[in-house]
């Protein structure tokens, strides 16, 4: 009877280190959300850095508003990547193009400030 619960033991034992191992494993790696985003942001950092470099005006505004609503997308579903791989420098990168791209951004109020000019009102209801 003691060999059958020792059997039993050890089949569990590597069951859990199995299951462990495994879980381990797909935690590691990243999920394809994550890994699309940041494709995504690599290449328009790396497109950003190159038309910086030009007088393309309408390009340079269009791929800052890209990199700013990515930046800001990445931040809030997978957090900072404090990490001193590449892709931590690019996210660095990125945000500062983002706080550049966000000083040139006009402030026009909250909805219902919008709803009050349209009316031509400037009362609160």
């Amino acid at each position: 009877m003691r060999l059958g619960y020792l059997i039993l033991f050890v089949l569990s034992l590597i069951a859990c280190i199995l299951c462990y191992s495994v879980g381990y494993r797909a935690g590691t790696r990243l999920s394809p959300d994550e890994r699309e985003l940041r494709g995504r942001l690599t290449l328009a950092v790396y497109t950003y850095r190159s038309v910086e470099q030009t007088n393309w005006a309408k390009v340079k505004s269009n791929l800052g508003a890209d990199v700013l609503g990515m930046t800001l997308t990445y931040e809030e579903r997978f957090g900072m990547n404090l990490g001193t791989n590449s892709f931590a420098r690019i996210l660095r990168e990125a945000q500062q193009i983002s706080e550049r791209v966000r000083t040139n951004l006009v402030w026009i109020g909250t909805s219902r400030d919008l709803i009050n000019m349209a009316e031509g009102t400037n009362a609160v209801r």
